[in-house]
């Protein structure tokens, strides 16, 4: 019987988040409690991390997040392609400090 085990290091890696939240999700009861491998030491069994992770993509809100990512990746490579033209919101504007400096000119101060 061949038991894989995650470090808490490699999780937080793995999973983007912080060892602090994750020791939070599992006092919250969000999240698989880790084994004791040791005196001071922690892991997670693979096995409970991977089904965490099959329940966690069945979730409704889950599914429409991805929809939602879809469509904003979509949304900004559509806004990259499309040229600057005046006044859209691609649009940068470059306006001297002073409307009656004349141009290269510097502000005067009183």
């Amino acid at each position: 019987m061949n038991i894989e085990l995650i470090r808490p290091g490699a999780l937080s890696q793995a999973l983007g988040r912080s060892t602090r939240a994750l020791r939070r999700d599992v006092k919250s009861g969000d999240f698989p409690a880790p084994l004791a491998i040791g005196k001071r030491a922690i892991a997670w069994r693979k096995a409970d991390i991977e089904e965490w992770i099959r329940e966690r993509s069945q979730l409704p809100w889950v599914s429409a997040a991805r929809n939602l990512d879809d469509l904003l990746k979509t949304l900004s490579k559509e806004a990259a392609s499309e040229p600057d033209a005046p006044g859209s919101s691609n649009a940068i504007e470059h306006r001297s400090p002073s409307s009656t400096s004349a141009p290269g000119s510097r502000p005067t101060t009183p």
